[in-house]
């Protein structure tokens, strides 16, 4: 294994990034071309209250022209009936609730995201932080002997950055790196979505498990025949003032 990026502890405080209120969890005003509409001005805001983020004022504006205002009973009767099976904000499973985020910066955009279309108000504090390695020795002279590995498999976006970024450093650039690898039969593997980011930097996604861990790639590679005998390089964090588990105890033997 070669270490690819330093996990540590970090007290921090709580961050506004992701504090913000959801547009679901209340009205906002929306607007496009020349129509603009104010929420708190009657009688528009009897209407306004019930459109959800399903029901823009684009769609609105679309379908009224962008050059003339709708008067407010062809806007009612266009919405009553498409707005009347919508949810409101308040039927939202997370609505008013407030989610403390402890994931590093990477991983909380995503999650809280997902958390605010649910209703939620995200509140990032990050607990640990990932930073890069000041020294790669160890993992250059991994690199620069690939041709003694069948597979490199990787464990998350952070460490396909991490080498790739090494790869085109130890070959001199991204090109010959490749060349290498694919001389050398030496295959990239990847879990889950993972294998968009070896793809969309140019690189193949050699062996991608359906099941998406580190047991179900070993799984993967014995249905292809490709277990036995193979010599795989994990780039791994180095982690720094907390306790993991070894990880041969983390997954039963396959066989």
């Amino acid at each position: 294994m070669a270490s690819i990026s330093r996990i540590s502890a970090c007290p921090s405080r709580p961050s506004s990034k992701f504090s913000t209120k959801s547009s679901l969890a209340a009205p906002c005003c929306r607007y496009s071309g020349s129509l603009r509409i104010n929420p708190k001005q009657t009688p528009w805001k009897p209407y306004l209250d019930r459109l959800t983020r399903d029901e823009t004022m684009t769609t609105i504006s679309g379908r009224y022209g962008h050059n003339r205002r709708p008067n407010i009973a062809t806007l009612a009767a266009a919405t009553d009936e498409e707005t009347r099976s919508l949810a409101l904000p308040t039927d939202l499973p997370l609505y008013g609730k407030r989610v403390l985020i402890t994931a590093p910066r990477q991983y909380a955009h995503r999650l809280s995201s997902y958390l605010m279309q649910a209703g939620a108000q995200p509140l990032w504090m990050p607990v640990i932080q990932i930073t890069e390695m000041s020294d790669f020795e160890e993992l250059d002279a991994a690199l620069l002997h690939i041709a003694e590995y069948t597979h490199v498999a990787f464990t998350s976006r952070n460490g396909i950055a991490a080498v790739l970024a090494r790869l085109a450093v130890v070959f001199g650039g991204h090109g010959n790196a490749r060349d290498a690898l694919r001389e050398n039969g030496v295959k990239l593997c990847a879990l889950g979505n993972d294998g968009g980011a070896l793809t969309d930097a140019g690189y193949p996604c050699d062996v991608l498990p359906k099941e998406p861990s580190t047991l179900g790639l070993v799984k993967e590679l014995e249905a292809r025949g490709e277990a036995d005998g193979a010599r795989v390089l994990c780039p791994v964090p180095r982690v720094v003032g907390l306790t993991e588990p070894p990880v041969e105890n983390l997954y039963p033997n396959p066989k």
